[in-house]
């Protein structure tokens, strides 16, 4: 699960569906608050819950980006990020 790269698009909304391999393997389930850190580069982790940022799981596995980051990281509607697993963290940064 550590090297799987998948891709997702931001819909207009400023949500992204995280895959349901991805929130299995790290026992993600719906209607469960996550927590979401962003890096200076704007790359997200998502994890449980600690203590940042602290957003809920969609019935459809969706999450909602804040929006302040994505005015100031330049994520908008459409975008596509890479989503993968490092040291059991769920992690989303612009597509390359």
């Amino acid at each position: 699960m550590e090297n799987v790269k998948l891709e997702r698009a931001i819909d207009e909304l400023g949500r992204i569906v995280l895959p349901k391999e991805f929130r299995k393997h790290l026992s993600l389930w719906d209607d469960e608050p996550v927590e979401l850190k962003v890096s200076d580069t704007g790359e997200i982790a998502i994890s449980k819950i600690n203590a940042n940022v602290i957003v809920e799981i969609d019935e459809v596995g969706r999450i909602s980006l804040p929006q302040s980051w994505c005015v100031k990281y330049g994520y908008n509607a459409g975008d596509t990020l890479d989503v993968w697993v490092e040291n059991d963290v769920m992690k989303l940064s612009r597509h390359s």
